[in-house]
């Protein structure tokens, strides 16, 4: 029995809740128009919150490899970059009241930065060992660090829109599904 805390590609975690389904009633203390648009925006949020953590562990994984070689697990990226796509797609379709135009502007910016993350992960593997250099890292993780800024800048803990979720803090997929 495989006794893993990380999250396989299929595990279910990383899929993407329909954002056509309210998750909660609408929170209370917001405009009508207000509440429906942060009501529609949580699954918007909170996948571009796990897309964000799982780009961030992919490029963790390049920085810890003793040969500067990015071991890819392809299904966990190209999952992360479906879901990027989708939030994109979500995000425009929102309606947004005029309250929620900041937000909504820094969840857009946020998706551009973990655009520009996916594309420089992308890259990795088409350079050979060692072209990836120290200004490319940088570039990386001031990227990961603008995307996580506009993640916090947009939580809003009263519409369950918090960066921090302890219900997936430890995951034993491995485990609990008997994998």
């Amino acid at each position: 029995m495989n006794k893993t805390n990380i999250h396989t590609a299929h595990c279910d975690v990383w899929e993407t809740q329909d954002s056509t389904e309210p998750l909660v009633a609408p929170p209370p203390g917001y405009a009508p128009d207000t509440a429906q648009y942060l009501t529609g925006i949580r699954p918007v949020y909170d996948s571009l919150g796990r897309v964000m953590a799982q780009l961030a562990g992919i490029f963790l994984l390049y920085l810890s490899s003793q040969q500067r070689e990015l071991p890819l697990d392809h299904g966990m990226f190209n999952l992360a970059q479906e879901q990027l796509d989708s939030c994109e797609e979500q995000l425009r379709a929102l309606r947004i009241p005029h309250q929620a135009r900041r937000h909504h502007g820094l969840l857009s910016e946020m998706c551009k930065h973990l655009q520009q993350v996916s594309k420089r992960i992308d890259s990795i593997e088409t350079h050979q060992r060692n072209i990836f250099d120290d200004t490319d890292t940088r570039l990386l993780m001031r990227q990961l660090n603008k995307a996580q800024r506009c993640f916090i800048a947009t939580s809003e803990p009263g519409a369950h829109l918090s960066p921090v979720d302890f219900s997936h803090a430890c995951c034993s997929c491995g485990v609990s599904k008997g994998v």
